[in-house]
């Protein structure tokens, strides 16, 4: 019996060393879930998880309920609104999808500052049609380059049902939007119509 190894903490003579080493095995075999390595990560995590849901779309309904009074309330108007109208067409900036990505992938803040409050004409392939996170009534068109195994995407918000029906993934389109929002999710295009 004297040749078996020892097991767990065993008293070396010095009390100082044998305090020191019962604290150290009694800290080793806490549960996992008591360890700063496990406690740690799963905060960091919660903390984005977190955010990520407080950072969604805040005023989409909102913008649309608003953007169906304007247009009924714009037809019965004056010149004034239809040369405003064109003004709006002619400041519609062109860029295919892959330049846009790009643009938000090399640095977010130089592309909020290129794209803020400008009305976008994006070309590329039908990546997914999908349902928006928060409502499952709504859907929004996925457009990327076309590449497998994309991570970021083009959403393009407020196109209506119909419209997604017949579209194919991995066919080319064309959508005009708002700009709304771009980072490390891809880039949120609001008000969108296929052209």
């Amino acid at each position: 019996m004297s040749n078996l190894p020892p097991t767990g903490w065993q008293p070396s003579g010095d009390p100082k060393a044998d305090a020191k080493a019962a604290q150290a095995y009694a800290k080793a075999q806490r549960p996992w879930f008591k360890k700063k390595r496990f406690i740690i990560p799963i905060a960091i995590v919660v903390i984005v998880v977190l955010m990520q849901l407080a950072g969604g779309e805040d005023s989409s309904p909102s913008d649309n309920s608003t953007d169906t009074n304007s247009k009924s309330s714009e037809s019965p108007s004056t010149g004034k609104t239809e040369s405003k109208k064109s003004e709006k067409k002619v400041d519609v900036t062109k860029v295919d999808a892959a330049t846009l990505l790009k643009t938000f992938e090399e640095n977010e803040l130089q592309g909020d500052q290129k794209y803020k409050g400008k009305r976008l004409q994006i070309t590329g392939v039908v990546s997914k049609i999908d349902t928006d996170v928060w409502n499952d009534d709504k859907y929004i068109l996925q457009i990327g380059t076309g590449a497998d195994f994309e991570i970021l995407t083009v959403n393009c918000h407020g196109i209506p049902q119909s419209k997604l029906a017949k579209l194919k993934v991995g066919e080319d389109v064309t959508v005009v939007g708002d700009f709304d929002d771009g980072g490390s999710l891809g880039v949120e295009i609001k008000k969108c119509s296929i052209v």
